[in-house]
């Protein structure tokens, strides 16, 4: 009977278990000051208690404990203990994490390195992906690879739960429906041991939902969605060595594609058109997309939920049947769900093929005047005095693409002339331009010599002229006339330059 199956068990005791705890978190939160409140970024306008993630975490740890403590073997025959409860103490690690930055802000490169700890605390257990199976057969043995796919596979969806965890209920909803796919797919599979983990949080989330629904009364905070996302891979990975890799890893991530598909896109949006870091802060989302769209906060969690239920119902069909016509029914879901990207602006592909072409371009004008500059610091190893410091400063100028330079220098009589630099007009690609004055240490007078410089703005690209201004600001700063040899004798008399201006001298 149904009320026999552990699993029953799990997903009724962890509900209640959540029903109960949650409350208690909110309390808690309020006695404790422990708020998400309101920013730039936020989309709820009043503080809400954050730690939902430490009911969300004991009420799925506790039945599964529980089991565990009246059963010889509570996960099966053929399945190791070891790789599972590994998992299990790994999720609580990283919700403990999540906790402390809930509270405190943690950096976003010491939240990946104990993520990478993480997955490699449950790799070496014994949970990694090990090959690639279809229909039974293993038709690639992953080697070498093991770790770094496995890694790759559960910091992904760790960070893209986390990501989607951004309205009232989306994440909880989400994450419910993709648990109870991956649950259908392990008692299909024959291993109904190992949904006792995809049960029992399932149950923890819907509790959840009760109260975070909007308006949420509670947010999971970081502590909960890294927590479920880590639990949720790590889980995936020990189903697909038992079940095979379309019922353990494709089907659920079938039913997750909203996070994992805007994670994507996130990461395409801000490394390549924004250029920024990956993991910074925004409202780039899919849901916040959907709200610039003008739905309102309960349409857009709706939206969103439809699909994932959707993605979940061609998951169980594809579990159902091996046909080609399942086959046909997934690849139109991922149609539909780059249109609904494409919809509310999240995927910009002409955007993003124009964004790759000017970042190439970027990079190869940054590298050729990088090399230049090196050159050019060898060569003023030759420079001895102020004529040919000159002669250097000016060939710098044409390596770095300037307009014009103007030097403006006192005579040792007191009068004053300025030396000037010139590009040809034909040389100047664009009539846009960016101007500065760079100061130049001069040992002799104690003060700085000012060098007035123009930068040409080729193909419109304003951040290469400031790359060429800061690279040749440097190179004027290491090869500045202190360093000089002591010993230079006074300059010479002036005489007159190309374009009949006089080339004046430091006093001395």
């Amino acid at each position: 009977m149904i009320t026999d199956y552990p699993g029953t068990f799990c997903l009724v005791g962890s509900a209640a278990l959540g029903l109960m705890l949650t409350p208690l978190a909110i309390r808690m939160a309020r006695v404790w000051g422990l708020y998400d409140l309101p920013g730039v970024r936020k989309v709820h306008s009043n503080p809400i208690p954050t730690i939902g993630g430490l009911a969300i975490s004991i009420a799925t740890v506790v039945p599964i404990a529980a089991i565990a403590l009246t059963s010889i073997n509570p996960f099966g025959p053929g399945v190791h203990t070891s790789p599972v409860f590994t998992l299990i103490a790994a999720s609580i690690s990283i919700m403990v994490f999540g906790l402390v930055d809930d509270l405190v802000s943690i950096r976003a490169k010491y939240k990946l390195l104990l993520l990478l700890g993480a997955c490699a605390m449950f790799c070496g257990s014994g949970g990694a992906i090990r090959s690639i199976t279809f229909q039974g057969n293993d038709i690639m043995q992953l080697g070498d690879g093991s770790w770094p796919i496995t890694m790759l596979w559960i910091v992904g969806v760790t960070v893209a739960i986390n990501f989607i965890d951004g309205l009232d209920g989306l994440a909880a909803g989400i994450i419910a429906t993709a648990s109870g796919v991956l649950s259908v797919c392990l008692i299909w599979g024959g291993s109904p041991g190992l949904a006792l983990l995809p049960l029992a949080w399932m149950g923890a989330l819907l509790s959840f939902l009760v109260f975070n629904y909007n308006p949420a009364k509670i947010f999971m905070g970081d502590c909960g969605s890294m927590f479920i996302g880590f639990l949720f891979a790590g889980c995936c990975c020990l189903a697909q060595s038992h079940i095979g890799t379309t019922r353990g890893l494709l089907l659920p991530a079938l039913a997750l594609s909203i996070p994992i598909f805007d994670t994507l896109s996130t990461f395409v949006r801000r490394g390549i058109l924004q250029r920024r870091s990956l993991f910074s802060a925004e409202r780039g989302h899919i849901h916040h997309r959907l709200l610039e769209a003008g739905l309102c906060h309960r349409h857009v969690v709706m939206v969103l939920h439809s699909a994932t239920l959707l993605g979940a119902s061609v998951a169980v069909v594809s579990l159902l049947g091996n046909g080609w016509a399942t086959g046909v029914v997934a690849i139109a879901f991922c149609a539909g769900l780059v249109v609904l990207f494409r919809v509310a602006g999240t995927v910009r592909a002409r955007e993003t093929f124009g964004a790759i072409r000017r970042n190439r371009a970027l990079g190869r004008e940054s590298r050729r005047h990088r090399i230049a500059f090196e050159e050019l610091q060898l060569a003023f190893r030759d420079v001895n005095d102020f004529s040919s410091w000159w002669n250097h400063v000016c060939r710098s100028a044409e390596v770095f693409e300037l307009a014009k330079m103007d030097l403006p220098l006192t005579r040792r009589d007191g009068s004053e002339t300025v030396m000037k630099w010139r590009r040809s007009d034909s040389e100047i690609a664009e009539p846009t331009s960016l101007t500065a004055e760079i100061p130049v240490p001069q040992r002799r007078s104690g003060q700085f010599l000012r060098v007035s410089v123009e930068f040409s703005v080729n193909n419109g690209f304003l951040e290469n002229a400031g790359q060429r201004l800061a690279l040749f600001s440097r190179h004027l700063a290491e090869c500045s006339l202190n360093e000089l040899p002591e010993t230079v004798a006074a300059q010479p008399e002036p005489v007159p330059s190309e374009e009949g201006e006089i080339p004046s001298h430091i006093a001395t």
